[in-house]
């Protein structure tokens, strides 16, 4: 798993305990056979020390106050409706609570919003609802 919410996911699977020290430094606990993983993280050591406070329940949601807003949607890589975010780690189209679904959830795919009564008119961008009356 190349991408870092991915990567998390494959940690949280694994059962791997992340940790910041004092003084900065990231450590990864857990077993044997999740070495490849580990090492991952550990390649990732910057972009991991983002997301460590969200991985362990210190913080309820990602931080995602700097990342790019596209002014055209793409698809979202992990559910496939439009977004208008780009993961800050990965720089790929995700909706921040997909990732952060990823990442406590692994295996579990967000499906993509609908609100009851709502048919989807799959435009230009695939953004246009019609809400019957």
């Amino acid at each position: 798993m190349s991408d870092l919410i991915g990567l998390l996911a494959e940690a949280r699977k694994a059962r791997l305990k992340l940790t910041i020290s004092s003084d900065g430094v990231l450590h990864v606990n857990g077993q044997p056979a999740a070495e490849p993983i580990a090492r991952a993280l550990l390649a990732r050591k910057a972009d991991v020390r983002a997301a460590v406070r969200f991985y362990t329940g210190n913080s309820p949601v990602l931080d995602w106050r700097h990342t790019t807003v596209l002014d055209t949607p793409q698809r979202c890589t992990r559910c496939g409706s439009p977004c208008h975010l780009l993961d800050p780690a990965d720089r790929a189209p995700s909706h921040k609570t997909c990732a952060e679904t990823a990442i406590r959830c692994p295996g579990r795919r967000k499906p993509a919003a609908t609100f009851a009564g709502e048919r989807r008119n799959i435009g230009d961008n695939g953004l246009n609802h019609e809400h019957p009356e």
